[in-house]
């Protein structure tokens, strides 16, 4: 089973932010969530087992086995997460937090996303 646990419970509010699982200190997944923090990290945990126990699911085999050996070396990893950065520009406030995912995807390259930054 794959578990999240929020320390903070205001974070699980956070809404338009990034975060990225980390595992023996090495960046494996980097994700973004316009939904509430908690609600994405909620279906992730879900996705994740099912993957781990064989069974239909968003992550792919491919990655099922790389959580699998990840977690089996390192048994727990950290979550970090922050609000997208707010610029204000002429048409409005904007929050740059897909951009912000996109840059970060871009310049550490974690071996869990599959796609190359936008």
């Amino acid at each position: 089973m794959f578990a999240v646990t929020l320390d903070s419970e205001a974070a699980g509010d956070w809404q338009m932010c990034i975060y990225a699982f980390l595992v023996g200190d090495e960046v494996k997944r980097i994700g973004s969530s316009k939904a509430p923090l908690c609600k994405r990290l909620r279906e992730w945990e879900c996705d994740v087992t099912r993957a781990l126990r064989g069974r239909r699911s968003r992550p792919s085999a491919r990655e099922a086995v790389m959580w699998s050996e990840c977690l089996q070396t390192h048994r727990v990893g950290e979550i970090y997460a922050r609000i997208g950065t707010v610029v204000t520009t002429p048409v409005g406030a904007l929050n740059t937090y897909l951009a912000e995912e996109s840059a970060l995807i871009g310049k550490h390259r974690p071996p869990m996303n599959w796609s190359k930054h936008r």
